[in-house]
């Protein structure tokens, strides 16, 4: 038994998780639920730090539920811009405020950002925009 630094609970070890330091394998200090808590609580501040300079709002259709909001590269290459830097998910956002927030990013939810990329850069709602703005010709 382990009692965990977070809930102060006496939990069977196999409810912590393994971390090597200095070369040994040791249990962390909070048991896995307490830890997944803190993580989730870490990773939603870092979010909503990034959102707070890119924008707290989709910029093609305005959702503003974090949980679905990410963000985008606005000239695209993306995924290679990431390979090229060598980071991902939160690394990346890391990465953005280690490098003073840089230009060239914008907030757009999963949706518009996956259509943009399905739809060869333009989001389905600009493209729905566009037709309404200049109907084709008959």
């Amino acid at each position: 038994m382990k009692r965990c630094s977070k809930c102060g609970e006496p939990k069977p070890v196999s409810e912590f998780n393994e971390h090597r330091r200095r070369g040994r394998v040791e249990l962390q200090a909070y048991c896995i639920p307490c830890a997944r808590a803190v993580n989730s609580a870490w990773y939603a501040a870092l979010k909503l730090k990034i959102l707070a300079h890119y924008g707290l709002f989709c910029a093609c259709c305005g959702e503003s539920e974090p949980v679905f909001l990410t963000l985008d590269h606005v000239d695209g290459g993306g995924r290679e811009h990431c390979r090229q830097i060598k980071v991902g998910g939160t690394s990346f956002y890391r990465w953005l405020i280690s490098h003073g927030f840089p230009a060239g990013f914008r907030t757009l939810c999963f949706n518009c950002n996956s259509g943009r990329q399905v739809n060869g850069g333009i989001c389905p709602h600009e493209e729905v925009m566009l037709n309404v703005a200049y109907p084709a010709v008959a």
